[in-house]
């Protein structure tokens, strides 16, 4: 039996990045969002300690890149 839930709010992952994000509390120079998985979609996995320690230090630059897409698994819905 499958039972349809049509709720009023969504409750997955990018409706909790998108509630953090428009909350109005202010946010950090950098937020990374990861699923515990992490290790699966970013190869290879030193990649997420580089970029850590790059915005950590200062070195990576928010203005040129705002956003870092770092997974190489994502869900094509075409067009």
């Amino acid at each position: 039996e499958v039972e349809v839930v049509d709720d009023e709010l969504r409750a997955d992952d990018a409706t909790a990045y998108l509630a953090h994000l428009a909350g109005g509390d202010g946010l950090a120079d950098w937020t990374f969002f990861l699923h515990a998985d992490a290790p699966e979609h970013i190869h290879p996995f030193r990649l997420l300690e580089e970029v850590f320690a790059a915005a950590l230090s200062g070195a990576l630059d928010k203005e040129r890149f705002p956003f870092l897409y770092l997974s190489h698994n994502y869900l094509d819905l075409g067009t």
